[in-house]
């Protein structure tokens, strides 16, 4: 229902004239028209409502047959449709914030914060209904860097002894990993509503990403590092900054078009950025085997610490904030990994 309201608000139009709505105890039926309803089509709709025993959200008229356990569902209702005592949508223990083409999850409706409420009046028995695949996105985080911890960092620790700690090298590659599947998952999940298919959007995305970062790294094997490596990273901020804000619009401009024109504007869309990502590695690497070789294992193992803990994270910030805060993040990470490559190429 918040949904519907805000996409008739978006356009300028007023709920109470555009909006009708019907329930009964636990399904709500919503008809919206460009042109305001007339007094004939509401009385249809009320008398319509009367007969087949539903109740009229908007308009609110006439005896309630189906009589809720608590007032909630009608004060919200109400403070949605007639945008007054929004406060109470403010204070309401689930999410009902309108989904957008940014943030296309209609089904989240936990608050974080309000995990102890749940459970003291749901108890653990009823969590699974409320909204388990979010709580199994933390989970798998959980598992990830359990793993991660096991596989990576443990014997990354053991190797320690006979290397020196340098901080700088072992943030920027820590930054590059996360910043780069950061913005590969936001990737994926956004090209779903171009693609509408999670795995045909999987499969275009990541092997876009792969193959043109493949060929990134190949061409920098003859580049100077010190004077391409702070420029390579500042383009790729740019221009995952512009993915954030144009990606939607870009998404919105083909999502009518055939299957293979879609796929092709994704596909050569990402593949500059792709290239460019794909040289940010290489190019330190090359600089740490001529100055730093010992600390190449210590690279790829906080590099692909990282990476491992990207994917359920991304998924998080992505259904808590959207989509283009997951890309700004992203390049906010990118940013600082030049910080921390000023600082080892300097010594």
């Amino acid at each position: 229902l918040n949904t519907c309201v805000a996409a008739l608000q978006s356009i300028g139009l007023k709920p109470t004239n555009h909006l009708l709505a019907l329930r009964n105890w636990n399904t709500l039926g919503v008809i919206l028209k460009p042109t305001p309803f007339s007094s004939v089509e509401i009385h249809k709709a009320v008398q319509f409502a009367k007969e087949q025993g539903f109740d009229m959200v908007q308009p609110a008229v006439g005896e309630q047959i189906n009589i809720l356990p608590d007032t909630t569902f009608a004060v919200l209702a109400k403070a949605i449709i007639q945008s007054k005592g929004r406060e109470k949508l403010d204070g309401y223990a689930f999410n009902i914030s309108p989904s957008n083409d940014n943030s296309p999850f209609f089904s989240q409706f936990v608050k974080l914060g309000k995990f102890k409420q749940y459970l003291n009046e749901y108890g653990r028995a009823d969590l699974p209904f409320l909204e388990l695949g979010y709580f199994i996105v933390w989970a798998s985080l959980l598992v990830c860097l359990t793993l991660a911890i096991l596989a990576i960092a443990l014997p990354l620790s053991i190797s320690l002894k006979t290397r020196r700690f340098i901080l700088s090298i072992w943030f920027y590659f820590s930054m590059l990993g996360l910043a780069y599947m950061l913005f590969e998952v936001s990737l994926i999940q956004r090209s779903m509503l171009t693609l509408g298919n999670p795995v045909t959007s999987s499969a275009v995305v990541i092997s876009t990403l792969l193959c043109f970062s493949a060929v990134g790294s190949y061409y920098s094997s003859g580049l100077n590092v010190k004077k391409t490596l702070f420029v390579v990273i500042a383009i790729v901020v740019g221009l995952i900054s512009v993915f954030a804000f144009l990606g939607g619009s870009l998404s919105a401009m083909v999502v009518n078009k055939p299957f293979i024109v879609r796929v092709l504007v994704i596909v050569f869309s990402a593949a500059p950025l792709a290239i460019l990502m794909g040289m940010a590695f290489p190019l330190a690497m090359k600089y740490l085997s001529g100055y730093y070789p010992e600390q190449i294992p210590i690279a790829w193992g906080v590099n692909g610490f990282f990476s491992v803990l990207a994917a359920p994270l991304a998924t998080i910030i992505a259904v808590e904030a959207g989509f283009i805060q997951v890309m700004l993040v992203s390049a906010t990470i990118y940013l600082l990994s030049i910080v921390s490559a000023i600082f080892f190429v300097k010594r």
